[in-house]
């Protein structure tokens, strides 16, 4: 009759991977201020080339609303109504805790700024995007991002 249970091996495999599982995760969680802001820079900068090109494309003006801890993007319909825009390649992105983004515009009255759903950025058809400064600030981390008709330019001293 042969015997029930696990070998020694089998045991020893399991623990040596969950041993580099849980390596990876104290890794990634343990990322330094910078890295985690200038991760959540890239994405925001990947999510505006789609809009810019979706804005394109549809030929229609595509916005992106920041609200408290998070931001998503809007477009414009013919009735002149910003509806929102949903979908996998413009997700809604939350910030992570304890990271704070502010956008610094100065294109609109005082009118449209005061309409909470009137965009701080906005897409044109013809490629051109609405002056905005954005500010990242996580822990002793910085980063600003400005973006303008001639692209995109990072104000801080080194690139992400």
């Amino acid at each position: 009759m042969r015997a029930q249970g696990f070998t020694l091996l089998e045991v020893l495999v399991v623990l040596l991977i969950l041993g580099l599982m849980t390596g990876v995760a104290v890794i990634s969680l343990r990322q330094d201020p910078q890295s985690r802001l200038d991760q959540q820079a890239r994405l925001l900068a990947q999510d505006f080339t789609y809009a810019r090109d979706l804005a394109i494309q549809r030929h229609r003006l595509v916005g992106w609303h920041l609200q408290a801890q998070q931001s998503h993007f809007s477009q414009r319909t013919s009735l002149g109504e910003w509806q929102a825009y949903v979908s996998r390649a413009l997700p809604t992105r939350q910030l992570p805790d304890g990271m704070i983004l502010r956008a610094s515009v100065d294109w609109q009255s005082d009118q449209k700024a005061q309409q909470g759903d009137w965009p701080q950025l906005i897409f044109m058809p013809d490629g051109s995007v609405t002056p905005l400064t954005l500010h990242w600030q996580y822990q002793e981390a910085e980063r600003a991002l400005r973006l303008s008709a001639q692209g995109v330019e990072w104000l801080s001293e080194d690139t992400p």
